[in-house]
């Protein structure tokens, strides 16, 4: 589970999220960190790579194609999982 005190990543995911033209006029202003993307109308194909991009070039990291998986990108909570696991990211 995502601390109570949100980093500065989590906060730049969830912002980026929220800015989403998927999640405009539905009146959300805030994502629980379990909320389920797919559930929640935010990702398409495309979108789903370019969130990756964002955090690629946010964490300075590199993703592999293979770990592009719902488990690894299905809500906030799984991408801070994978981050942790993957790359030692908070």
């Amino acid at each position: 589970m995502i601390n109570e005190q949100p980093t500065k990543v989590v906060q730049a995911l969830e912002n980026y999220l929220l800015s989403l033209p998927a999640l405009q006029g539905k009146g959300i202003t805030t994502l629980q960190s379990t909320d389920s993307f797919i559930d929640q109308g935010i990702f398409d194909s495309l979108s789903l790579l370019d969130f990756v991009v964002f955090i690629e070039k946010l964490c300075k990291i590199k993703i592999p194609g293979e770990d592009i998986l719902p488990e690894n990108f299905g809500s906030l909570e799984a991408v801070m999982r994978y981050l942790g696991e993957k790359f030692g990211i908070q």
